[in-house]
């Protein structure tokens, strides 16, 4: 008969494996997956790229890992301003040759990365070789005017101070306030406008 120690073991080694299977199924590539878009969709962006790298970095060869690279760099770029994080996982969704129109994406985001880092000359060089790559992707104009923009603002780059500077000359000279008045009741300038800057979903 097997004594109460053995018996013990037993029931030990089987809550073990109960507790790694259950540990195991949590982490398949559609589980691990459907955690990182629940905290996408929640707006926990950076709990969302810690589940997307572990999925990439235990199922890398899964076809959820493609749109795991993909959406790791936009969120890094667009949510989190972490520029260069951004780039060097753009450069993974690239070297492994994500298929549809996400590879292009990220050609087109690593170069728009770099201008907005100011880094200029990368963005320019980036930005070609999405217009060589990608010759008749929708955003070939777009990126078109980018490059010559881009180009400019290196050769004359005074240009842009001068236009700040006619800006500046055009305001209508501030009339002085009335005492006692506070923010809310002083006059708006007559040249204030409203920007809103161009959203870019996933």
């Amino acid at each position: 008969m097997p004594t109460r120690t053995s018996a013990r073991l037993v029931l030990a080694l089987g809550l073990a494996l109960a507790c790694a299977g259950r540990l195991g199924a949590a982490e398949t590539p559609d589980k691990l997956f459907e955690q990182a878009e629940e905290k996408y969709r929640k707006g926990e962006y950076e709990e969302a790229v810690k589940l997307y790298q572990g999925l990439i970095a235990k199922f890398g060869a899964d076809k959820h890992a493609e749109d795991a690279r993909y959406t790791t760099a936009f969120i890094l770029q667009k949510k989190l301003g972490k520029h260069e994080e951004a780039r060097k996982a753009y450069q993974d969704v690239i070297d492994h040759k994500v298929p549809g129109p996400m590879l292009a994406n990220a050609y087109y985001h690593m170069a728009e990365s770099y201008e907005q880092s100011e880094r200029y000359g990368l963005a320019i060089k980036a930005y070609e070789e999405f217009l060589r790559k990608f010759p008749k992707n929708s955003r070939v104009a777009l990126v078109s005017s980018r490059v010559e923009y881009l180009k400019n603002k290196r050769k004359y780059p005074e240009n842009e101070r001068k236009t700040e500077e006619s800006e500046k000359d055009k305001r209508p000279p501030q009339q002085p306030r009335k005492q006692g008045a506070g923010p809310q009741q002083q006059a708006a300038p007559a040249n204030a406008k409203s920007t809103d800057g161009e959203a870019d979903g996933k």
